[in-house]
């Protein structure tokens, strides 16, 4: 990829994807350059990730050490909490959501 290409973002999202095709929708979620792996337990859970890893590298793809986070039960990711419990919104997003429906309140009279 070129510095500066005008797609860069979306190019590289749908590298990664193409690396990890087979795995997405099943054990694994991405979004540009956020990969969640996700298992029912923890020694699936070593093998999704080892699975994962194997793809990206074989694309060509390596993992910052100072991003990874394994065997979270709570992961932020897109503005989610994602837990056991469900999918909800970070409090940071339902604070600026809220904010947002009061000032359209006010703007609307």
């Amino acid at each position: 990829m070129q510095f500066g290409t005008m797609n860069a973002q979306l190019d590289l999202q749908g590298y990664v994807i193409n690396a990890i095709q087979d795995a997405l929708d099943d054990v694994a979620s991405a979004y540009l350059d956020n990969v969640l792996i996700y298992s029912d337990s923890e020694d699936e859970h070593v093998g999704h990730v080892n699975w994962i890893m194997q793809y990206l590298m074989k694309a060509g793809l390596y993992l910052k050490q100072e991003k990874w986070e394994f065997q979270m039960e709570t992961v932020r990711y897109l503005r989610l909490i994602i837990s056991q419990e469900g999918i909800s919104l970070h409090q940071d997003m339902v604070v600026t959501i809220w904010n947002c429906s009061q000032e359209q309140k006010t703007n609307n009279g």
